[in-house]
This record gives structure tokens, sequence and C-alpha cells, in this order.
């Protein structure tokens, strides 16, 4: 079960939206950045779940960096949008992509994000509870959600989602 989430890059913009909405559910929530990167480590250590949430041009880099410290008892997740780079390798963890289907927000609930399983393991059923405890999850039902093979997310009580990728 997914406790401790640590974000590298985490006080971006869309670092500290996810950050204010896992904590608003109780998670324990760890960020790391450029400035403090000898932090890094111990995020690393202390998450069940750590997420990648930097500028796409330093993804391959900050990824490249890390995906090495991460244990078979630990999911990783990218939130930057660069899923053939990443994709196109087998890793010994758990690797459950991640696309926000819109910009940093107060809130993320009516918006749509969209999961992207690279490598199976016991965490994406965690990952889809912990955001459906923040907004609800339904099916996937319209063709730009299939083709992403991932799950959209909705309003809770119904109502479409907002957000950039059909709502």
């Amino acid at each position: 079960m997914i406790k401790n989430i640590g974000i590298i890059g985490g006080s971006g913009k869309i670092g500290t939206t996810f950050k204010k909405a896992f904590e608003s559910v109780g998670l324990n929530v760890m960020v790391t950045d450029h400035k403090t990167k000898d932090q890094e480590n111990d995020l690393i250590n202390k998450s069940e779940w750590i997420i990648l949430c930097v500028p796409i041009d330093k993804t391959l880099q900050v990824f490249d960096s890390v995906k090495n410290k991460i244990r078979k008892d630990q999911v990783f997740s990218d939130f930057t949008s660069v899923k053939s780079i990443l994709g196109d390798n087998t890793y010994d963890f758990e690797f459950i992509s991640c696309h926000p289907l819109f910009g940093p927000l107060n809130n993320i609930i009516g918006q749509n994000i969209v999961t992207i399983p690279i490598s199976s393991g016991s965490f994406y059923k965690n990952i889809k509870a912990i955001f459906l405890s923040l907004i609800h999850i339904s099916e996937p039902t319209r063709p730009e959600r299939i083709a992403f093979g991932g799950v959209g997310l909705k309003k809770k009580g119904g109502g479409g989602g907002g957000g950039g990728g059909g709502g």
C-alpha cells in the first residue's frame, strides 16, 4: 500500500499541484528539485511511489540518474509526457506512466489523467485507488482516452471531466 510518495521535480507547478492533491487525502509527500538534489537518495529510499515531474528536456537525464536506485518493492511514474523514450526498455521495478491532461491547478477534480502500465506489478490498483480518492475514475469511453490505453478521471457524482484531452 502506498503511503509515502516522492516527487522528483516536485517544487514546480505540476509537482506542487499533485503534492497538494496527495496530501489532501492523507498521503506523505516528499519533494526534491535541482536545488535539493542532495536529498534525492533519501526521497527514493523513503517512498513507495516515486514520481518524476521535471521539465521535458530534463526527463531522460534525471531518469537515467535515478532508475538504478529504484527497488523492486517500489513503483515509478513519470508525469512528463515523454512516453516513447522511457517506455522503450524493461525495468525491474513497476513503472506506471501518467499523463495529466491539464496544467497546474488548485484542484484536480474534474480533470483527466491517462495512466499507462509500462511494466506490470501490484501497485497499479493502488495508484488507481489513490486517484479515485481524489476524483472518480471511470473506464475510458472516448477514443482519445482509449488511444492512450489509460483511464479517464471525472468529477465525483457524475459529470464530465474538463481538461485538455476530452471531458
